[in-house]
């Protein structure tokens, strides 16, 4: 598989990742329990997806790392008002 391919196909599994991290909040919610643990995830791969962008594109510390820190902080602090 060439490097092109493997980037579509690993962008493809995160993904559908993400589909399933969204879906499993949605069945918790409609069993009345808090998200928190599927905010923590998506917090977290906000960070992941951030530093992988800046990894691809050849940057250390770039503007995309950066605005995913600050959006998986405020992802958190969400969280932490939710569960309150």
């Amino acid at each position: 598989m060439t490097g092109e391919k493997c980037e579509v196909s690993s962008a493809r599994e995160a993904a559908d990742a993400l589909r399933r991290v969204v879906s499993r909040a949605r069945e918790d919610a409609t069993e009345g329990e808090p998200s928190a643990e599927a905010i923590d995830e998506l917090a977290r791969l906000a960070g992941v997806l951030g530093r992988t962008v800046d990894m691809v594109a050849g940057e250390d510390g770039g503007a995309v790392r950066q605005r995913a820190a600050e959006l998986a902080t405020a992802i958190a602090a969400h969280r932490d008002q939710r569960t309150r």
